[in-house]
């Protein structure tokens, strides 16, 4: 009985012949982001390992870097391996990959076990050529091969067209798809995050959150971190156009003075969105209107995200990520429709009916449905795009491990086994191979 090399085993739990188990291999997919890592098999509709991407120092493995994350006390301690998906301490990832590689006993010949790594848009081509360059010759990898995670977040849709939107923990990434290809020339980065969407939402409630949560003091970073990302999951939302929004930052603006008819009216919009938060120990946090939806609002107005209040002189920046980033006031809808404008004309009604969210910070309620309207409302009003047609926006359940499940999916698929990068390619061209053969 012949067997493909790295065909995935459909039915896991049906045993097969000794010849099928002793052939049979799974690719291993890692999608190392800079908040979370996530490794898993090809096959796996779900991660098999998700944790903090992090390395503390003074510990000795990934594992003891987990372990002790909680209770480092001094924020400089826990180095930032990854910073928009460009590595920023190479130690701290080799760590990372080198527990990544006894996991998988990456360096067994008789387990032939691929390796897929995802990866962002816009990051420098020279940063793929060193991970090749560790995994072959440090880790002795059988093959590897790197997809950038757009992409993949549209096979995890079933989708192999498209409009990737990317909403990622440092940067958010809008990048057409053609047939699994993205198309450079059209692809945007917007320097506005999930990070930066959790320190907003903080800085509105610090004050009443000091005065109501006096733990907080005795909290490490870490978990001042956690806590107030849970918080931001579970109540922050995208509100149903900006003139929601707009109510609650003059509600916010007129709590001084309280006697004023109109202070009145705008508190009372304000309430209609309060909401409360229950700590486990019983302590209820008030949660305002404004800190509720602003955060998110970003995405549509980035002019209120503090980050994007001083961008940088784009003139003066010769940085290949930087280049591409857009630091201007621009939103997310508008990104995504100048991005169609910049492709075929052909391709307008299939990329304005195929929109995908990603990421972490897609998964704010509403973002959704108010992404899709704000898209509608651009391409109605951009007189250089006709028969765009409807605007629809996907979003997958599992959409925070998209490029995870995506990767999952392209290992599996047989068109992708010729794709490899093998040992024998990188021994002939080098890391070039990795430049070449991957896409």
């Amino acid at each position: 009985m012949n067997i493909p090399l790295n065909t995935v085993k459909v039915l896991r739990n049906v045993p097969l012949p000794d010849e099928a188990s002793v052939l049979h291999t799974n690719a291993a997919v890692l999608d190392m982001g800079s908040h979370t890592t996530r490794l898993g098999f090809a096959g796996d509709t779900a991660p098999r390992m998700r944790q903090r991407t992090c390395a503390v120092k003074g510990t000795a493995t990934f594992a003891d870097a987990i372990d002790v994350l909680d209770h480092v006390e001094d924020p400089s301690a826990a180095a930032t391996v990854l910073k928009d998906g460009v590595i920023v301490d190479w130690e701290a990832y080799e760590a990372l990959l080198d527990r990544v590689a006894r996991m998988l006993d990456l360096g067994n010949v008789e387990h032939n076990t691929p390796l897929l790594m995802t990866e962002k848009a816009l990051v420098p081509m020279h940063q793929r050529q060193k991970i090749a360059e560790l995994l072959f010759e440090t880790h002795h990898v059988v093959a590897t091969s790197f997809v950038l995670s757009p992409v993949l977040s549209l096979y995890a849709s079933g989708l192999s067209t498209g409009v990737a939107v990317e909403l990622g923990h440092d940067q958010s990434h809008v990048v057409p798809i053609f047939q699994g290809l993205s198309l450079f020339h059209a692809t945007h980065c917007l320097d506005l995050g999930g990070a930066d969407l959790t320190r907003h939402f903080t800085s509105l409630l610090s004050s009443v959150a000091h005065a109501r949560v006096p733990v907080l003091s005795s909290m490490t970073p870490t978990q001042r971190q956690s806590m107030w990302e849970y918080i931001k999951e579970r109540h922050c939302a995208v509100a149903d156009d900006a003139h929601v929004v707009s109510q609650c930052s003059r509600a916010v603006a007129a709590s001084g003075d309280g006697s004023s008819a109109a202070a009145q009216r705008t508190h009372g919009a304000e309430d209609r969105y309060r909401e409360e938060c229950v700590l486990p120990d019983g302590t209820v946090l008030p949660i305002s209107g404004a800190a509720r939806f602003i955060p998110g609002e970003s995405y549509f107005q980035p002019a209120l995200a503090p980050t994007l209040q001083h961008p940088h002189d784009q003139s003066t920046v010769v940085d290949e990520v930087l280049l591409r980033t857009t630091h201007a006031p621009v939103s997310i809808p508008e990104l995504v429709v100048d991005a169609m404008q910049r492709c075929d004309h052909d391709l307008l009604s299939t990329f304005a009916s195929h929109i995908v969210v990603s990421g972490g910070a897609s998964l704010l309620r509403g973002l959704t449905q108010r992404m899709e309207t704000e898209v509608q409302t651009c391409l109605s009003s951009t007189g250089g795009i006709h028969g765009a047609g409807n605007a629809r926006v996907y979003a997958d359940v599992e959409r925070r491990d998209a490029a995870f499940v995506g990767g999952s999916v392209w290992a599996s698929l047989p068109a992708a086994q010729s794709l490899w990068v093998t040992k024998a390619d990188y021994d002939e061209t080098g890391s070039m191979a990795v430049v070449r053969g991957c896409f």
